[in-house]
């Protein structure tokens, strides 16, 4: 679209809440009820559906999906083009090292992330562990 000529835009709903020194790139969507809290950078045409939570400290890539309910705990780092399924949870990261989520990765509905994902991995599950990719 873009080389065609067409413009990106945002929306953020009047319901979102986005903290301090937050980045959000162009052609993003904050879903009602979705929250970004401070020192986060997001990249372009992001989704957060209703309901998702993206704390402190985190970066996420661009065409990042977060479904209903995702919770993206500080300190998680999350690569360009990955999936994460509704209600699912990564846990947060240390002072000294994020959890990264590989490009391409697709974070299955209700997981429990707990650990780096390799790019274009599939996770399900409580630890989430890896089903394909």
């Amino acid at each position: 679209m873009i080389r065609d000529g067409f413009a990106l835009f945002s929306s953020v709903a009047p319901t979102a809440i986005v903290g301090s020194d937050v980045s959000i790139g162009q052609g993003s969507i904050l879903s009602d009820f979705s929250m970004v809290t401070a020192d986060a950078k997001i990249g372009m045409s992001f989704q957060a559906n209703i309901y998702s939570y993206v704390a402190h400290d985190c970066v996420i890539g661009d065409y990042v999906t977060l479904a209903p309910r995702v919770s993206v705990n500080g300190r998680v780092h999350i690569e360009d083009g990955v999936y994460i399924g509704t209600g699912a949870s990564i846990l947060p990261g240390s002072a000294g090292s994020s959890i990264l989520i590989g490009k391409g990765a697709i974070i299955g509905a209700h997981a429990l992330v707990t650990k780096d994902v390799p790019a274009y991995a599939t996770v399900i599950g409580i630890p989430a562990k890896v089903i394909g990719g």
